[in-house]
Formats: C-alpha cells, sequence, structure tokens
C-alpha cells in the first residue's frame, strides 16, 4: 500500500484481502543497529537502507557469522525512514509464536488514518450501475432498455512511464 509512492489511491478491496499478525520471539533478540547513530559505529550512512542489495546481503553474510552471533539487524524503512524494520535471520534456538490473524477489514479506520498520514485514500466499491438487470422502462417505444454500464477494472500492476522498482 505504501510501496509506490506515486499511486494515490488505495482499494478498499485490495485493503480487504489482507491480515496482519503480530509476531513474538521466544527470547529478548539481539540485533545490530543499522539506522541512526549506529550507522556511524559500523561506518555507514543510510545508503545501506535505500541502495542496491549486493552490499545489503554481504553485510547480512558478515553480521550473520560474526561471532557475536547477532539476531539480526535494525534498519531504517525505505518508505519512512522514521519507521524501523527489523531483518531477523535463522537461527536453531530462535523460536517465534504469532497471534492469530487480524483482517485488515476490522481496521478500515486505523488504516484509513495510516493512509492519510502519506497523502493516500483509501477508495469505497463502487456498485456497478443497474449491475444484472436491465432497465425496462420506456419513454416513447423507441427509446431501448438502459443496459449496465462496462464494469472498469483498476489495473493494480499498472506503472508510470520510466517507473523502475527498486523492490
Amino acid at each position: 500500500m505504501l510501496r509506490n509512492p506515486l499511486r494515490r489511491f488505495v482499494s478498499e478491496h485490495y485493503v480487504t484481502l489482507h491480515a496482519v499478525s503480530e509476531v513474538t520471539a521466544g527470547r529478548d533478540l539481539q540485533v545490530v543497529d543499522f539506522h541512526g547513530p549506529g550507522l556511524s559505529a559500523v561506518r555507514l550512512t543510510n545508503a545501506i537502507s535505500t541502495g542496491p542489495y549486493n552490499p545489503c546481503w554481504a553485510w547480512s553474510d558478515y553480521l550473520c557469522s560474526h561471532r557475536d552471533r547477532p539476531d539480526g539487524v535494525a534498519y531504517s524503512s525505505w518508505h519512512d525512514p522514521q519507521q524501523i524494520c527489523y531483518a531477523i535471520f535463522e537461527r536453531p534456538d530462535a523460536t517465534f509464536g504469532a497471534a492469530p490473524a487480524t483482517q485488515f477489514s476490522t481496521l478500515l479506520p486505523a488504516i484509513r488514518a495510516l493512509l492519510r498520514k502519506y497523502g493516500k485514500i483509501l477508495t469505497r466499491p463502487q456498485p456497478a450501475l443497474f449491475a444484472g438487470s436491465r432497465c425496462t422502462a420506456r419513454t416513447s417505444g423507441a427509446t431501448p432498455p438502459l443496459r449496465p454500464l462496462p464494469f472498469c477494472k483498476f489495473d493494480d500492476t499498472a506503472r508510470p512511464s520510466g517507473y523502475r522498482s527498486m523492490m
């Protein structure tokens, strides 16, 4: 929903197809701070969070095999640098649990507020005019019955010309 800054409208139907679940770790996790002051500690800039994947993968491989065995990294979100994301390494001693999924359809007011914060609008589904029926009323006998308007499907994969996804 937030990945494409050029897309201002988000379909309510698209949102209702998704769910969220809270994941909890079975123990405290130790993560490397790859944002804010933590970047200078490892002599990096935020380009590690926004640049090409190869340097990220190299750092990930290095940290995963480091003798201190960190559990992952905390880094700035590509879409909102004020938000922190976590990448957790697979470790045999790490266990996780997940709460039951919450359908986004039950969170529409919160999702609408979040989208508004990012300058986006949650669009409600529009009923097709005269869908599934024909109008049988005639005004003078010469006017044919009204037909349903063709339904226009929004192409969710459409991209503006020149758009290049980094994800």
